[in-house]
């Protein structure tokens, strides 16, 4: 027996059945596709005036313009800008600005992702660069090349240390299995680098560790000048040039310390206390403190004040990244 419906003949009611079924599982794709469309379509009705600069296929962590004077050896007469970036995926790409279709290079020595990069103000043609490695990595951005490569573990050692259980790879193979986890394994997560143009310094904050690490540029290398050990693990820092005053966030380790410190860094590298507003003006605007559970405290923490570690790709751990 056929059936005849919209046109369509059907050999028996079965296979009906199947071909209703079949539009209803392709209704339901089609939906849910238009609704993951919807939740990532990107509102460009920005209330100022914009450009689509560059596009990344990775995610992008750091961002850094440079520009050389008409006057620098390496313009050739006339002012240019480039558009430094950083991703997930260990690169650091050097694009042309505002050609930005245009890409120049890539700066490729890293084997974690790239968080932060500074390109220093006293060196045009340099650029300082840190992620999941542990080390610096410090480029002639122009050619491309490493020029030096900065070890991090021997300062962070001395302050978590000589127990500390260091990750380090056995090898440099992007895709290495990292191995297994070990309680308390640290792993690097450098979450930034900050200058002091006076003395060609670069500020190190690495996560989970209380301490602010200075390095300097001494005889054109990268070299560990002093350590500012802080109340509470580093959460975040800025830089007063003028005055070459440090304020220092931190996690403290009780409700008695304080959250944030005012530090004076002399020539030297020589970190003193200072009594200064700032610190105390941040002190007087925690208007309440609120007690979280345990198992809160294990959710939140991670997430909102150590964000930077999650960025790693642990290869080779069976059902990490899930």
């Amino acid at each position: 027996m056929t059936i005849e419906e919209s046109g369509k003949v059907y050999e028996s009611e079965e296979q009906r059945q199947r071909h209703l079924e079949k539009q209803r599982a392709h209704h339901a794709r089609e939906q849910a596709a238009a609704e993951r469309r919807k939740r990532l379509q990107v509102d460009y009705s920005i209330p100022f005036t914009h450009d689509f600069v560059l596009g990344h296929v990775s995610m992008l962590l750091s961002l850094s313009t440079i520009t050389l004077p008409a006057d620098h050896p390496q313009a050739a007469g006339k002012e240019k800008t480039w558009v430094l970036t950083s991703d997930r995926d260990e690169h650091i790409r050097i694009t042309r600005y505002p050609q930005s279709f245009i890409i120049e290079g890539f700066c490729l020595g890293h084997t974690q992702f790239v968080k932060t990069m500074l390109a220093p103000s006293w060196e045009l043609t340099t650029l300082i660069s840190g992620g999941g490695d542990e080390y610096l990595l410090v480029w002639n951005w122009r050619e491309g090349k490493v020029v030096e490569k900065v070890d991090l573990v021997t300062p962070v050692v001395a302050v978590l240390g000589p127990e500390a259980k260091i990750f380090v790879p056995k090898t440099r193979e992007k895709g290495e299995a990292e191995q297994e986890e070990e309680e308390g394994l640290f792993k690097f997560a450098i979450s930034g680098l900050w200058e002091v143009p006076s003395m060609r310094g670069v500020l190190v904050g690495i996560e989970s560790v209380p301490a602010l690490f200075l390095f300097t540029r001494i005889s054109g290398s990268l070299k560990h000048t002093s350590t500012l050990s802080l109340p509470g693990n580093f959460l975040d820092t800025a830089v007063n040039t003028v005055e070459n005053k440090v304020f220092v966030s931190v996690d403290p380790v009780d409700s008695s310390s304080p959250l944030l410190g005012e530090y004076w860094l002399n020539q030297a590298g020589e970190w003193t206390v200072t009594n200064g507003d700032v610190a105390t003006s941040v002190e007087r605007c925690v208007v309440e403190t609120v007690d979280l559970s345990e198992e809160l405290l294990v959710a939140v923490t991670p997430n909102v004040l150590y964000p930077v570690r999650s960025l790693r790709k642990e290869y080779g751990i069976k059902d990490k990244e899930q």
